[in-house]
């Protein structure tokens, strides 16, 4: 422990009456530091009744000289030591301090990892992670006095868990992700009274891929995703045929069109329905046409909600009011890799399966056509 400077306002001399006697005739003699030395001499003795004034020289710049001789002046020493050290632990010294900070040293620990600090800067409470001369820190955590928790630095825990925010989101962080694949957040944002779920690049900030939810459920998907409420969901397809990779049901519109060109212009009914499961592609549809514009050619349906691959499909129809002759069987024959479809017809029983196509003059008005059929596609 260094002697305090007795030239500074930090010396505190506190006066011990036991060892007063001797210094006596010192007292007057203070701020002449070799008189000092002539205190153990006898004829000096008997002026003990001196020693109040002895006090008096302590100020002086050869003090510390006197007391480190004197047994007296040793007691004194400690006791004025003990006097400043006491004084700074009071409640009024320790609010003048300015950003009091504390460090933990265990010495047990690897180097650069022995050491941590706190910090009070009066708005924040600091807990730093610190290199052993202090200079460098590792990790940084602190907390506001309104209850707000943030880190500084990089995150390198697998485990890290920060809450910060109005409503306490919650971040965590895997180190052995992908490059800006590695954080997610869930938790509120903007005190809105909602819940969000959403992942973060490696600088902890949003992307749109986020999900929130209030109390009546899912409420919104951002980004790519579309809201389902329930059953499964099949966002993408996939190139292996054993994984069922999709499923959908949807409306669409048949048309009667002509292979020489021109269409249907106007329908009393015009229905169609479907459901993908896969490949597989299943349609039922109810047309009836009012106008159309075409002149020849044979009467095809289009509007189909996917082409069809690779192999024929056959559907089966019911009519009503189709003019020509006689047919004893109308069916739907869909080539590979269409998207339109013929009605084909038979008027005998034969081996051929058909005997010939409807062409656009045997649609007219009112003419109504109805089914369903099963095709694979591969879109």
């Amino acid at each position: 422990m260094a002697i305090p400077d007795p030239n500074t306002t930090d010396w505190v001399p506190v006066w011990n009456p036991q060892n007063a006697g001797p210094q006596g005739p010192i007292g007057p003699t203070g701020p002449m530091g070799p008189q000092g030395i002539q205190g153990p001499t006898g004829p000096i003795g008997p002026t003990g009744p001196q020693g109040p004034q002895g006090i008096q020289g302590l100020p002086g710049a050869t003090a510390p000289h006197h007391v480190n001789h004197e047994p007296g002046g040793s007691d004194f020493l400690v006791n004025s030591i003990w006097s400043n050290l006491r004084n700074t632990f009071t409640a009024d010294q320790e609010f003048a301090k300015v950003n009091p900070q504390v460090y933990f040293n265990d010495t047990a620990q690897p180097v650069d990892a022995r050491k941590f600090s706190i910090l009070n800067t009066g708005q924040k409470l600091y807990t730093t992670a610190v290199n052993d001369a202090e200079t460098i820190p590792f990790g940084q955590m602190y907390f506001d006095r309104n209850g707000n928790i943030q880190t500084t630095g990089a995150i390198t825990s697998t485990t890290f868990t920060q809450s910060r925010g109005n409503l306490g989101p919650f971040i965590s962080f895997d180190t052995g992700g992908p490059v800006n694949a590695r954080a997610w957040k869930w938790g509120g944002l903007g005190n809105d009274g909602q819940f969000y779920l959403q992942t973060l690049d490696d600088g902890y900030t949003p992307v749109l891929n986020a999900i929130r939810i209030d109390r009546a459920g899912i409420t919104n998907f951002l980004s790519n995703y579309t809201v389902h409420y329930g059953g499964a969901y099949f966002p993408t397809t996939s190139a292996n045929p054993g994984l069922l990779d999709k499923y959908e049901e949807g409306t669409w519109s048949p048309t009667f069109v002509s292979d020489a060109g021109g269409a249907g212009t106007s329908y009393i009914i015009q229905q169609g329905s479907y459901t993908r499961i896969g490949q597989l592609v299943f349609v039922v549809f109810s047309v009836q046409l009012n106008g159309a514009s075409w002149n020849a050619g044979n009467i095809l349906m289009g509007g189909f909600p996917f082409i069809n691959n690779n192999e024929y499909a056959v559907g089966k129809l019911d009519y009503w009011q189709i003019a020509g002759p006689p047919s004893m069987e109308i069916k739907l024959h869909y080539p590979a890799n269409a998207n339109t479809a013929y009605h084909i017809f038979k008027n005998t029983l034969n081996l051929v399966g058909h005997d010939g196509v409807l062409a656009v003059n045997q649609i007219t008005t009112n003419s109504h056509i109805r089914g369903s059929m099963t095709y694979r596609t591969g879109s």
